[in-house]
Parts: C-alpha cells; structure tokens; sequence
C-alpha cells in the first residue's frame, strides 16, 4: 500500500517524496478513474476539473487514508438545520495528516424549495431583458417541459425533516472531499466539487434569441428500447447530473411522485433529464 506521504527531517515532507505523489495522482488518473464518474468538468472555466465523490474516494484508498468525523449541527428556526461537519484524515500508521470542513442546511435552495408548474408561458420578452418581473417575481423561474418554456414558482417544502440525513451525508460528502484535496495535494488537479453548483457558471451572459434562450438544457438522451428500461447512457446522464447538482434520489423521486429511481417509466426520461438540467441551485 501506498504512504501518504514521505517525511524528511522535521516531518517536512521531501522533494522527492512530493514528486512521486503526484505521480501517484497522475497514474491513478489515467488508469482507474474516468471523467463523469470520478471527476467532470467545471462548466464556463476552460475545462477545469472537479473531483467527484467516488474520485475521492479512489485517491484515499491510493493512499491508505483513513477518516473520522466530527459532527456539530444548529437547530434552525421552522424546523430547519444545518450540519458542520469536520473530516479529519490520518494515515495508515494513525499519523494526522490534516482535515477538511462541509456544511449543509437544509434552508439551502435545492432542499427548502421545489418547483411548481403555473401553466404560464414564459413570454418571448424574458429571453431579452432576463426581468424576473416578467414571470412574476423574484420567486418564478422558466423550466422547459416537453418543448414548451413554462413558469414555475419556487414552493417551499411543507417538512424539512425530509431533507435532514440528506443535509447530513451531504455535509460529510463535502468535508471528506475538501480533506482528500487537502492532504493529498490533488488541488493541483481538481477543484472542489461543489464550485459546479455556483449560479456564476450558469449565466447568461449574453442576449438570448426572442423564443428560446441561449443556455439550452443539455442534449437529452433518446427514449428507451422496448424492454421498458433505461439504456446505459440514460442512467449515466442521469447519475451524473444529479451528482454535479447535488441531487438526491429522495428529491427526484419526490418530484416525480415515484418510490424509487426505477419505477420512474422510460417515457420520463427526457422530462427527468430536463427537471435536472433547469433544477434550482
């Protein structure tokens, strides 16, 4: 196995001990771990690379890093809360190598509110001049559905109780990725997986044709075969844009009124696809 590390003197780490975990790091990237499973591109940054759960996971199992959790959480008021969550690393002889930090509430957007459907049209002059004013407010966002720009407004969920073990298991996501990152130096490669959720990469920002705007959802995968299921590449857009939003089972099997991923019907696919690509982050 793997150290994490090669110590000099001091416990500074050497020259050559630095070298040769990079190249570690590299290898790993060109044998085991693939792009959309293990990392993915940033949109908007010129195809700069975020480290996903699951490449994490890989770089700590390279190095034999072991993890233990420091949990603290604040009760919010209407029922919400927030986790802090410390991930401390050590390696494989229990030698602190540092940690990293997550935090997760459940008054975030993607967990406090869904997306209702007004049967509005989005009107040709919101693609223009981008007014929220246009749509009713600062509450109403456009979704496309089966073609048709539609408005919806933001709803909040009526318990956030639904959302506390997924604020939780996020929160600890978060913190395990920022401490494999940090302690293994593999910021020279990846960055922080939760910047593809900032609202920065998604603008628009420049004008938009009269009838559709600019920033199309991404390209949907056709219906599935007859058998009545998904097809491989369906379940990989799928995954992947759920794990790029941030986007539980729980939340997508709520919207979609399902017990499970599975009972939704492979005539779904495209509207899936669609609710991910245009979710609120």
């Amino acid at each position: 196995m793997n150290d994490l590390v090669e110590r000099g003197g001091g416990g500074a780490m050497t020259v050559q001990g630095m070298t040769e975990q990079v190249n570690q790091i590299q290898a790993l990237m060109r044998q085991v771990m693939r792009e959309d499973v293990h990392f993915g591109a940033i949109p908007g940054t010129g195809g700069k690379k975020a480290l996903l759960k699951a490449g994490a996971e890989k770089i700590g199992m390279l190095f034999g890093c072991r993890t233990s959790y420091q949990i603290d959480r604040d009760d919010l008021p209407g029922g919400h809360r927030e986790y802090q969550v410390i991930c401390q690393i050590t390696d494989r002889h229990g030698n602190e190598i540092g940690q990293g930090v997550g935090v997760c509430s459940t008054m975030e957007k993607k967990y406090r509110y869904r997306a209702e459907n007004t049967g509005a049209i989005v009107p040709k002059e919101y693609w223009e001049s981008k007014d929220q004013s246009l749509l009713g407010g600062s509450d109403f966002i456009p979704r496309k559905i089966n073609g048709k720009w539609m408005i919806f407004q933001q709803v909040e969920y009526d318990n956030p109780a639904d959302y506390l073990n997924t604020a939780l298991k996020m929160a600890k996501k978060r913190a395990y990725v920022d401490a494999i990152l940090t302690c293994t130096a593999a910021s020279d490669f990846f960055d922080q997986e939760e910047v593809i959720d900032t609202p920065e990469h998604f603008q628009d920002h420049g004008g938009a044709p009269a009838d559709e705007p600019r920033n199309q959802p991404k390209a949907q995968a056709k219906p599935a075969g007859g058998d009545g299921k998904f097809t491989h590449s369906q379940v990989r857009i799928i995954r992947k844009t759920m794990d790029d939003k941030d986007i539980t089972d729980e939340q997508v099997c709520k919207e979609f009124q399902v017990k499970s991923l599975e009972d939704i019907e492979p005539a779904q696919v495209n509207m899936v696809l669609a609710w991910l690509d245009s979710a609120i982050n």
